[in-house]
């Protein structure tokens, strides 16, 4: 097990083999909470536990999916571009609404630094937790967080946004793309983008390019705040 961990497949392949393996089971199960992600970090921990592989011979076996972290990002463009006209309608709403969210998220870090006696650091590695991760690590670093504990708040916002905002888009009957696209994107960033992807190609561009104002608008408030 030692010198299968040290190739530099191992990580790559069980991520892989993991994901593939909640994308089917989310499909047959139907349910908000058997996302695929969810399901492959689960698998890809038990298989870690069992197997007694430690994290970091996890993280060194699959450095090449930090390398892709960016591009996959920038790939979002794309179907920005085929749903341009969306954009150009919709400017204005975009920039409000990616900004306000922006706001209230960072706004949100604060008001729990002030209310709870939290470790400096810990805010300061939450503050870029509504961002894509590449964005938030950078971020991280820049305000003097601890970029571990940031992915892992990237993640279960992520996460909580593709959980909640099904149910809210029922609950308030909302029926515009473009206020479903902002939504996932606004909150879950790239796993709500994947998400909102399904609910149509409109509110997946959408989604995507409120990604981008997010990270803007995120890097600037920070930039305040050192």
């Amino acid at each position: 097990m030692e010198q299968l961990t040290a190739t530099p497949f191992f990580g790559l392949s069980l991520t892989i083999t993991t994901f593939m393996a909640g994308r089917f089971l989310a499909r047959r199960i139907r349910l908000a909470i058997a996302n695929e992600m969810i399901i492959a970090i689960l698998l890809c921990l038990a298989v870690m536990y069992i197997f007694d592989i430690r994290v970091e011979q996890y993280i060194q076996s699959s450095a090449a999916l930090n390398f892709m972290i960016i591009p996959a990002t920038i790939a979002l463009a794309y179907q920005v571009y085929e749903q341009i006209s969306y954009v150009k309608a919709y400017l204005l709403p975009l920039l409000v609404g990616t900004i306000v969210g922006s706001a209230v998220s960072i706004g949100s870090v604060l008001l729990l630094l002030r209310i709870f006696p939290l470790p400096d650091i810990l805010g300061r590695s939450l503050i870029p937790k509504s961002v894509t991760t590449a964005i938030a690590m950078e971020v991280s670093t820049l305000l003097g967080g601890e970029p571990s504990i940031t992915i892992l708040a990237v993640v279960f916002t992520g996460f909580t946004g593709i959980l909640i905002n099904p149910f809210l888009i029922k609950v308030l009957k909302v029926k515009d793309p473009v206020v479903t696209g902002l939504g996932f994107g606004i909150s879950a960033h790239v796993i709500g983008t994947a998400k909102a992807f399904e609910y149509g190609k409109v509110e997946g561009a959408m989604a995507s390019i409120a990604i981008f104002f997010t990270g803007v608008a995120t890097v600037v408030f920070s930039l305040l705040l050192i």
